[in-house]
């Protein structure tokens, strides 16, 4: 019985790597980040809470069986909430795109914000947005022994990569009916275009 309970705990604990993996992709080619640190403090916390689960129903299951399964999950899914009980209430797609949103134009604004709202759940939801300025990050240069390359014109150079006018750090608090959480900077830049977009750290 240990030795099955080690090896499926063994493979939950391959998922939650896995999980963590995928999460800590959010680059694209261009240096932009797919997810702000808001979004990914959201998601780790709901994996943290699938994998708590998963980790309780297996020790339940391995001390009493089948039944003792459905305690376990219930227990180590409150251990992950209790964690992240809070950023948990924002995590359907419609409070994480207001959450965005209210970053996206304390940033714009270059000015501290707090939006407010119900969400779906009734609760009410309070974020505020701390906005800093930052300086522009220096581009990294590309190695390259080619000499073509080496004559390839600035230009070219130029549109291969953004080109930054601006750039400004955020950081979110997330109340929900008094308790709040924090995520993680975030580093925005401008665009020659006029678009703030997030940056990958």
């Amino acid at each position: 019985m240990i030795l099955r309970f080690k090896r499926a705990t063994g493979a939950v604990l391959s998922v939650a790597l896995v999980t963590t993996s995928l999460s800590g992709c959010t680059t694209t080619g261009a240096g932009f980040a797919s997810q702000t640190a808001m979004d990914r403090a959201i998601g780790q916390c709901v994996a943290s809470v699938v994998i708590s689960a998963g980790i309780g129903a297996l020790a339940g299951a391995a001390i009493d069986g089948s039944s003792g399964a459905g305690r376990g999950a219930l227990i180590g899914g409150a251990a992950g909430i209790g964690a992240c009980a809070v950023l948990m209430q924002v995590a359907a797609a419609e409070d994480r795109a207001r959450v965005r949103d209210a970053e996206r134009a304390a940033v714009a604004a270059n000015a501290s914000q707090t939006t407010r709202f119900s969400n779906d759940s009734g609760r009410n939801v309070a974020v505020t947005t701390n906005i800093s300025n930052a300086p522009i990050p220096t581009p990294r240069k590309a190695a390259s022994s080619s000499t073509a390359a080496k004559a390839a014109p600035a230009k070219a150079a130029a549109d291969a990569k953004p080109q930054f006018t601006a750039c400004r750090y955020s950081q979110q608090t997330v109340s929900v009916d008094g308790q709040s959480a924090s995520g993680g900077r975030q580093l925005w830049c401008r665009l020659d275009t006029g678009d703030w977009k997030p940056i990958a750290s």
